[in-house]
């Protein structure tokens, strides 16, 4: 630019769109076309709350998403085998760890039906469809499983053994 230009730039009077969406046009094209305004962005690891666990799986997450969530699942699977000593996969091991007179893990809370329906219910809508067939998710959809992921490790990690009843 010159000297000149810059002059003309600054004495001109601002041009303000008259109306909001007459300027976003300008950015992101008409609404039927365009994504809504974080659709731009790709998502990102929340590093600050992933599971110490499972970081490793996080860190290679970028690269073999799929991998790294099948491989929490079954870490998941082995660290509740570990704490309860029970002998099940899938849905009945979490169902046999946390529901039921004879559970092994518990919350101190009173959503505890909730808590380990949570369990055995992701286990069945994302695991096991993923365990035995290839799936075709957008990035979004499998950092969001992989956060779920993550949750149920904390849930894991807050539950307690149950002491027998007097």
């Amino acid at each position: 630019l010159t000297v000149k230009d810059l002059e003309a730039i600054q004495s001109a009077p601002p041009v303000r769109p008259r109306r909001w969406h007459d300027y976003i046009y300008d950015v992101l094209g008409p609404t039927e076309d365009r994504l809504p305004v974080w659709g731009n962005f790709r998502p990102v690891m929340p590093w600050a709350i992933i599971d110490r666990r499972i970081i490793d799986l996080a860190l290679q997450f970028s690269d073999r998403p799929d991998d790294s969530i099948l491989k929490g699942f079954r870490r998941l699977e082995d660290c509740i085998r570990t704490r309860t000593g029970l002998d099940e996969h899938g849905a009945r091991l979490f169902a046999n760890a946390f529901t039921g007179e004879d559970a092994k893990l518990e919350w101190d809370v009173k959503e505890q039906t909730g808590r380990a329906q949570l369990f055995s219910a992701a286990f069945m809508a994302y695991r096991n469809p993923r365990a035995h067939r290839e799936l075709d998710h957008d990035y979004v959809s499998l950092h969001t499983e992989f956060l779920m992921l993550n949750h149920l490790f904390a849930l894991e990690r807050q539950a307690v053994h149950r002491t027998a009843p007097p």
